[in-house]
C-alpha cells in the first residue's frame, strides 16, 4: 500500500477508534471485565491494522494478526449463534443485518474462510505466473492432440 493511502486512510481510523472509546465510556461498558477487554481487543486490532496499512512489508504479521482475528471472531460467532442463542435459521433472508446462525455461516464462508486461506497460504490468489503456467500448459497438451482424421480415405475428399 501507497504511504498516501495510508494517510488518507489514517484519519479515518483513528476516528472510528476514538468514536468507539468514547461510546464505551459513555455507555459505561469499560467499568467491566468485559467491556475492558473488548476494548483492548479493538486497540490491538486498530494498531495491527494501522501498522499493516503503515508498511505492509517491514510488518507482515500484522497482516496474519487481523486475518487470523478475523477467521477465529466469525468462528466464535457462528459457534455462539449456532448453540447459545435461541435463533431460528431464518431461511428467508427476512433480516440481512439480523444475528441468526445463517447470517452467521453466510459471514463465515464470505469473510473468514478466504481469511483462513490467507493465514496458511501467505496469499488470496495464485501467482500471476503460475496461473500463466497453467494455462500455457494446458495450451501445449491441447496441441499434442491430433484431431484431424487424415486417413487414406479423407485425404483425397473434396479435392480435385
Amino acid at each position: 500500500m501507497s504511504r498516501t493511502s495510508f494517510w488518507i486512510l489514517l484519519p479515518f481510523l483513528l476516528t472510528l477508534a476514538g468514536i468507539m472509546v468514547w461510546i464505551d465510556f459513555f455507555l459505561g461498558a469499560v467499568y467491566t471485565v468485559e467491556g475492558c477487554l473488548v476494548t483492548l481487543g479493538v486497540f490491538v486490532i486498530f494498531g495491527a491494522l494501522g501498522l499493516a496499512f503503515y508498511d505492509s512489508k517491514r510488518f507482515w504479521w500484522a497482516g496474519f494478526f487481523l486475518a487470523t482475528c478475523l477467521f477465529f471472531l466469525y468462528m466464535a460467532y457462528v459457534i455462539y449463534e449456532w448453540f447459545f442463542t435461541g435463533h431460528p435459521w431464518n431461511y428467508a433472508w427476512a433480516s440481512h443485518s439480523a444475528a441468526s446462525p445463517l447470517n452467521a455461516v453466510a459471514g463465515l464462508v464470505t469473510y473468514g474462510i478466504p481469511a483462513f486461506w490467507y493465514v496458511f497460504t501467505g496469499k488470496f490468489r495464485p501467482d500471476e505466473k503460475e496461473c500463466q503456467e497453467d494455462f500455457y500448459e494446458d495450451e501445449q497438451d491441447d496441441e499434442d492432440e491430433d484431431w484431424t482424421d487424415e486417413s487414406e480415405d479423407t485425404k483425397w475428399y473434396g479435392k480435385p
